[in-house]
């Protein structure tokens, strides 16, 4: 089963708990400068998918670190 938090609020507490997230000014910011995998129902209600998040954070985690080294 796909774990997948379907409104701001189960986004909220999902990135709370997993990356300490509390507001949801936050979460938009990353996805526009970051790619963070927040998508867009056609009626404009946002999801997440948790594996897609675990993944992008892991992803981001080691790009950041490989920027540092090659400084």
């Amino acid at each position: 089963m796909i774990d997948i938090s379907n409104n701001r609020k189960e986004i909220l507490t999902f990135c709370q708990k997993q990356f300490g997230i509390t507001s949801w000014q936050t979460i938009r910011v990353w996805r526009r400068e970051c790619n963070f995998p927040v998508r867009y129902l056609p009626n404009g209600r946002p999801f997440l998918v948790h594996k897609e998040a675990i993944r992008w954070a892991i992803n981001y985690d080691n790009n950041t670190k490989s920027d540092k080294k090659s400084s």
